[in-house]
């Protein structure tokens, strides 16, 4: 059981890694601010303007966005998917 706890960690580290590489500077400088707060990197997706990086806010459980420059978008004009 613990193996499995060690590997699923190991799987969740390695994407979040990957995903980080999809995002730029600006977006990383926030990120890193945000993470020391709980938030999490949960996907990244291509637009005109440049990548949009979706965080997570575990205390309002709810998904915002770092634009392309780096500025935190808490209500975004996007819709998602539940998970």
């Amino acid at each position: 059981m613990a193996i499995e706890a060690l590997d699923r960690r190991q799987e969740d580290f390695q994407r979040e890694s990957a995903l980080k590489q999809n995002i730029n500077s600006d977006q990383w400088m926030t990120l890193r601010v945000l993470e020391s707060f709980g938030w999490t990197l949960k996907f990244v997706r291509k637009s005109k303007a440049g990548p949009l990086a979706a965080v997570y806010d575990p205390e309002k459980h709810c998904l915002a966005i770092i634009e392309p420059d780096g500025t935190l978008n808490e209500n975004p004009q996007l819709a998602f998917r539940p998970s």
